[in-house]
């Protein structure tokens, strides 16, 4: 297989994903004005995606879920400290005002890159799927990235109780 078949053997949607990961990236590098509950979407996906490593790979789950809870309770841990270092305000009406920051275009295309790589060796090597260390790593940083994200909205959604 060549890198054309490969990228041409990705289905549709792994695009519009990739394509809205960038975007809202993109965006992010950016001072921006968001409401609240916008700022759940990314977190939200993250946590699907990294959810769905473990349930497709449910060969050793229970290393795995020990894997993926060790590596989302630090990137939580993680996330929530990056945000309380953060300079942003939220206003009455739930808006956060936001510096513009590449972490989150850095994190999303990190995040995409493994999740596709792995996809790419699990296609091209189906017996991948099985090798524990792969799918530990598979894990682990679907879960720590995740983690980053959830942690980063949840401090938000902190602040903005704490009012």
């Amino acid at each position: 297989m060549n890198i054309l078949d490969i990228v041409l053997g990705t289905p549709y949607w792994v695009w519009i994903v990739f394509s809205y990961l960038l975007w809202v990236g993109i965006q992010a590098t950016k001072p921006s004005m968001v409401p609240l509950w916008r700022m759940s979407i990314i977190p939200l996906i993250f946590l699907a995606w990294s959810l769905s490593s473990i349930y497709a790979r449910c060969i050793a789950c229970m290393q795995l879920i020990g894997f993926w809870i060790a590596a989302i309770t630090i990137g939580v841990l993680l996330g929530r400290y990056l945000m309380s270092r953060l300079d942003f305000r939220i206003d009455a009406s739930a808006m956060i005002h936001l510096p513009g920051s590449r972490s989150t275009l850095i994190l999303s295309m990190i995040f995409f890159i493994v999740k596709y790589g792995l996809g790419v060796t699990y296609a091209v090597n189906p017996i991948m799927r099985s090798d524990l260390m792969v799918q530990g790593f598979d894990v682990m940083v679907s879960g720590f990235i995740s983690g980053i994200f959830i942690g980063r909205f949840g401090y938000i959604v902190y602040r903005y109780r704490k009012g």
